[in-house]
């Protein structure tokens, strides 16, 4: 069982984080239908926070009730985000992130081509990223790492 300490939780989403395996779990709520752009890039740069708070050598983004189309502008936004946050010398290099995908069309689209972005922005490594249809996959995998 995961032992994991929540961290963060808006209305939007649940940020918890597992000392042991060095591991944030951000879950999106369905409450994400009703976001706007702004709303977005604040619960953005509050998990950004959390990022360069914790250091995580893993990432689980459960996206299962993300219903927020993430635009082309904020999509480049998110992905210079990243790039910054990954330029900080402190951060680990070496992460893996396993991402449990929307089931609404709209969402899934958007969040490909947002993590499109952010590769395309800090080089992220393919075979360290990873995208699931369900949680417990994506769980097996990272135990794999």
């Amino acid at each position: 069982m995961l032992r994991m300490e929540e961290i963060y939780n808006s209305p939007y989403q649940i940020v918890a984080y597992d000392k042991v395996k060095r591991a944030i779990y951000i879950t999106w709520k369905s409450s994400t239908q009703r976001m706007d752009d702004t709303t977005y890039q604040e619960e953005l740069e509050n998990y950004l926070n959390l990022l360069k708070q914790y250091k995580p050598l893993i990432y689980m983004n459960d996206l299962r009730e993300f219903y927020f189309t993430v635009t082309p502008d904020l999509q480049v936004w998110v992905g210079d985000k990243f790039q910054e946050l990954f330029a900080d010398p402190t951060m680990p290099k070496d992460t893996v992130s396993a991402i449990v995908m929307s089931k609404n069309f709209f969402s899934h689209v958007s969040v490909e081509q947002t993590v499109e972005e952010i590769e395309a922005s800090i080089n992220h490594a393919g075979d360290r990223l990873r995208y699931f249809d369900n949680v417990e996959e994506a769980e097996k995998w990272l135990e794999m790492r």
